[in-house]
């Protein structure tokens, strides 16, 4: 094979090489001025901010110099490689972002495809995507392999970069690209390493393009090194460049001038050290440079001569996380798309079958499976079939002793709103309370007000007598539906999740088995399951609990890891403050949410005057808002409590367009927030007692901040024993937690 390879490129781009500096080549600003820029701005149909006649600096400072505005971006982004403090890798983008979100269990991907009846691939556009995923997977295995080796090296590793082909190569057309898997930039030892990912490494012709992937990967190193020279060679010093092939398989021989840059996972990180050790001698007897190169290197490579849409820097990477979970194209479905939860698991994409008369055929359905499996989704797209036939639909929401609408139903109401304003689909709110009202009348009792509806009933909590109702009986006209989603059972154990023990409550109920949390990424997951196994229950307040029985395959998105601040109770707000300027930090202005677990606990007061009104009862809300001020950040509250805060107007508003304004939700035990999701989440638990908090956590779409306060060791202890209890008599837990309430209202300082 490689015999092959070295007769094809006599100058072989493998292996270290050092940088030409081209005679005549016109440095980078010239290239510019010359027309690449003008290139880049024809070629894309939305400007990126750093490609504009004129660029806003920031404090009233304004540059017509791209070099001018780079400076300042990687200032504002990356100020430790600005500032020469920068000792850790920084990759770009920070977390992997696969090109086939749906495909997040690839070893089972074509067998879940072939599956699929034909009529299903058509009807809910699913395109086999087994190519491009297998391309996911090996460029996945580099990038996690990078971060072993590069995590604590001061270097750059720019994963997908797509960069304009200078005008000065010959033969290049207007606007024309050039893709590599993987740019490393290493400052200490000045070399540029291009690594090209090829799932099999072979000299055999294939595709369109009748083109090896050898061929193909050398000839995309080829292009970068001349690309790299092109721009930078007149304007660097003396730096290296290095070509590596990585690969999944190979079907044939390497020989030794090329070995020790074809790489796969099993000697990657031993062939990187070799090929460092060496340029290590060979940079010891050299004179050391100046850091200014590796500056003009990173800024032009991440702010200048990128293609549409850029690298994903740090600034982009929480919104490209959230699109790639939530957001479908007409050639890509999201990870979370309702056809994805149901993807995997393909017999259950009967649910969503109509028959002849646009009658759905599975008319009754039973979801109870954990939170961000995509129960709701699955809903959403039910209800958008039947109203595209014509029919009617009523939304029914349940709430727990909280009498606003929560924030899912004002956003379903925001989304419906055209069919809303036709009468095609009413929503109605539930507030109940399942240690003393029946569900089974409540829900009969609503789906009268509405004949000829269909029925969708979410986050219903069942009361402790809930297997003596048999739902089947529910009086309505038998071609309506009645999809029902169980956010919580009073008085829960794990055995009542169960599909035999809901059958005995839901006869002819279809039950489908949702077990991926799709609707979010791996790292928030990890963070709420903690050392737990992947089932158990997760406690909605002491009195219910919810499923939490989950499978995590491993090509579910990474994401972000999680921030956590766990604190002293007195320094609670100097800490709040810390996790709102973290926050600031990772998200600029645009408003996030933030959720706390109690809103009437005791502690500080500090005042607040903001928009809607903040009783000096609701220490929590006042304090987070507080905090909120004091970090120069707009705040609005929604509170479980009537007389507190904005509207559900207000909240609507802020919905459709939240601008720089973070939305504080207390009270109610999470309730308010149930069901709802958003990309960057602070959760407060000033208690620390972790009730109702894996459902906060699982609001988080990608970016999840939480401040826990340090519980007293005898409030732990209480609560420990109280659960011990629970095990022979339920309630323990309930009244170990009335009890440390009434201590604290009537002792402040503890």
């Amino acid at each position: 094979m490689c015999a092959q390879v070295c007769d094809f490129h006599p100058n072989n781009v493998l292996g270290v090489h050092e940088v030409e500096h081209h005679p005549g080549t016109e440095p980078f600003l010239q290239q510019l001025q010359a027309g690449t820029l003008k290139r880049q701005k024809e070629q894309n149909k939305e400007l990126h901010d750093t490609v504009r006649e004129e660029y806003n600096l920031g404090s009233g400072q304004r540059t017509d110099s791209p070099e001018e505005a780079a400076d300042a971006l990687l200032q504002r982004t990356y100020p430790e490689i600005a500032n020469s403090t920068q000792t850790a890798g920084i990759f770009i983008p920070e977390s992997f972002i696969p090109r086939v979100p749906l495909g997040v269990d690839p070893k089972n991907y074509e067998e879940q495809f072939k599956a699929l009846p034909e009529a299903d691939k058509s009807k809910f556009k699913l395109n086999d995507k087994a190519g491009e995923l297998q391309g996911d997977m090996v460029e996945k295995s580099l990038y996690e392999q990078l971060k072993e080796i590069y995590k604590e090296k001061p270097v750059v590793v720019l994963q997908g970069a797509e960069l304009l082909i200078p005008k000065t190569n010959s033969g290049v057309k207007r606007g024309e690209k050039q893709e590599s898997d993987v740019i490393i930039i290493n400052n200490r030892l000045k070399y540029v390493m291009n690594i090209e990912a090829k799932k099999t490494l072979s000299t055999e012709k294939k595709g369109r393009s009748n083109v090896s992937t050898i061929d193909s990967a050398l000839s995309q190193i080829e292009k970068c090194k001349r690309n790299f020279e092109t721009y930078f060679s007149q304007d660097i010093g003396e730096w290296k460049f290095i070509g590596v092939i990585f690969y999944d398989q190979s079907n044939g021989n390497i020989c030794e001038r090329c070995e020790c840059y074809v790489m796969s996972v099993d000697d990657i990180k031993e062939k990187i050290k070799t090929i460092e050790e060496e340029i290590e001698v060979e940079r010891a007897s050299a004179e050391d440079q100046s850091v200014t190169d590796y500056q003009t290197i990173v800024k032009r490579l991440v702010f200048t001569i990128f293609a549409n849409p850029g690298p994903v820097i740090k600034s982009k990477i929480i919104p490209k996380i959230t699109e790639a979970i939530t957001t479908s194209t007409k050639t890509n479905i999201a990870q979370g798309d309702y056809r994805s939860v149901l993807f995997w698991t393909p017999t259950q994409f009967q649910i969503m079958h109509l028959d002849g008369a646009n009658v759905p055929v599975q008319k009754r359905v039973l979801l109870n499976s954990c939170m961000s499996t995509g129960k709701t989704e699955v809903m959403k797209g039910m209800m958008r079939m039947l109203l595209n036939e014509g029919q009617r639909c009523h939304f029914i929401i349940c709430q727990f002793g909280v009498k606003k609408k929560s924030i899912l139903q004002v956003q379903l109401e925001n989304e419906f709103q055209k069919e809303k304003e036709k009468g095609n689909i009413v929503f109605s709110f539930l507030n109940c309370n399942p240690e003393k009202d029946n569900m089974y009348d409540l829900i009969q009792n609503q789906i009268s007000e509405y004949p000829g509806y269909n029925t969708f009933i979410d986050e219903m909590v069942l009361d402790a007598n809930w297997s003596g109702n048999d739902w089947s009986k529910i009086i309505m006209e038998d071609h309506l539906v009645l999809w029902v989603i169980i956010a919580a059972i009073h008085g829960a154990t794990q055995e009542d999740f169960a599909p035999s023990k809901m059958k005995l409550a839901f006869p002819n109920f279809f039950i489908p088995d949702l077990k991926i949390p799709l609707r979010n990424c791996k790292q928030i997951v990890k963070y709420v399951q903690g050392d737990k196994s992947d089932k158990f229950l997760a406690k909605v307040n002491n009195q219910c609990a919810s499923n939490f029985s989950i499978s995590v395959p491993e090509q579910l998105i990474e994401g972000l890891t999680p921030t956590e601040f766990v604190v002293k109770r007195e320094n609670f707000m100097s800490e709040i403050q810390q996790a709102i300027q973290r926050v600031k930090d990772t998200v600029g202005d645009r408003g996030v949410t933030i959720i706390s677990c109690d809103g009437s606990v005791s502690g500080g007061y500090y005042g607040y005057t903001g928009e809607g009104n903040v009783s000096t009862n609701s220490n929590m809300a006042s304090t987070i808002l507080s905090a909120l001020e004091s970090a120069g950040r707009n705040g609005i509250l929604y509170s479980a409590d009537t007389g507190q805060g904005v509207s559900e107007e207000r909240l609507a508003e802020w919905i459709k367009d939240r601008k720089n304004t973070d939305l504080v939700v207390v009270g109610g035990h999470g309730y308010l927030c149930r069901g709802w999701e958003d990309q960057n989440i602070l959760v407060v638990d000033y208690l620390g007692s972790g009730v109702g908090l894996e459902n906060m956590c699982m609001r988080t779409i990608t970016n999840l901040v939480v401040v826990r306060g340090e519980a007293p060791w005898y409030e732990r202890l209480a609560y420990t024993v109280g659960r011990v209890l629970d095990r022979v008599a339920p309630g323990f837990t309930r009244l170990v937690d009335r009890v440390i309430r009434q201590i604290r209202r009537r002792v402040p300082a503890l």
